[in-house]
């Protein structure tokens, strides 16, 4: 078997391979199950194909590797360390770092007091900023070449006809996050000091949101500006950056009509 070429077994294990069960249902409303193969799914053929011999899982490690998905399990506060250094160490070391498309962490607290409701729940977000500055430390977040964004619930999932969903929330704020959400968006793409130390690998930006004309027409106002002509509507919902004009406009500066149609979408949005 090891005889065989090492372009000849990519391409074998390119056809074997099967996308993450996250990819599939990337777009759906969030939930544990989209982490996780269904009841009768076959063991992945690349996992299975990586315990052959040594050649053969050096090779597929890259792709067993793309998408990783740490779960934890959390009893106590003081059990709380969330120790990554062997997992991206393991990813140092095995040069896998840079091969990570995504990293899904799930943090499944387990406190009968607080679930019970008889405490309140003992972590806070604050307590895992270190835990990002480690694993970014590693893999680099900003190697992403495409942002889909979608900020409302698409109408078939009912959810804003939910009564126990929407008890205590008024659409109306909603709205207002979201196209505040925009807006921030906006700067940061458009406006922002040095966009693309941020951003530089980014080509495709793609909001799943655009099915309501009127926030798809107050972005699309920004974007047709001179000074974003890097950024064009490839179609309904998606922006492409053309490298070329990206180029011509680094030097120059963002003028104070486009600070002007930003803030526009603000006097909208409030």
């Amino acid at each position: 078997m090891d005889l065989i070429s090492t372009e000849i077994l990519l391409q074998i294990f390119e056809y074997l391979d099967t996308p993450a069960p996250s990819e599939a249902y990337l777009h759906d409303e969030p939930s544990l199950d989209l982490l996780t193969n269904q009841p009768g799914h076959l063991r992945s053929p690349l996992k299975a194909a990586s315990l052959v011999s040594r050649s053969w899982r050096s090779i597929l490690l890259p792709r067993l590797f793309s998408h990783v998905l740490w779960k934890p399990e959390v009893y106590s506060l003081s059990a709380f360390t969330l120790n990554p250094i062997p997992l991206l160490r393991f990813l140092a070391e095995n040069d896998l770092a840079h091969r990570v498309i995504s990293f899904t962490l799930v943090v499944d607290f387990h406190d009968p007091a607080a679930i019970d409701h008889q405490v309140a729940p003992q972590i806070r977000t604050t307590d895992l900023e270190w835990l990002w500055d480690q694993l970014f430390s590693v893999i680099d977040p900003l190697r992403i070449d495409r942002l889909f964004v979608q900020l409302q619930a698409k109408p078939e999932s009912g959810i804003l006809e939910n009564g126990d969903e929407m008890r205590h929330i008024d659409p109306n704020d909603l709205w207002l996050e979201r196209d505040t959400s925009y807006t921030v968006l906006m700067r940061e793409l458009i406006l922002s000091n040095n966009p693309r130390d941020n951003w530089r690998m980014l080509r495709v930006f793609e909001s799943g949101d655009f099915i309501d004309s009127e926030a798809w027409e107050l972005v699309t106002q920004i974007f047709d500006r001179r000074e974003t002509e890097e950024w064009e509507v490839e179609r309904p919902g998606v922006f492409i950056r053309n490298v070329d004009n990206e180029l011509r406009s680094q030097s120059g500066d963002p003028s104070d009509d486009m600070e002007e149609s930003i803030n526009s979408l603000d006097t909208t949005a409030l």
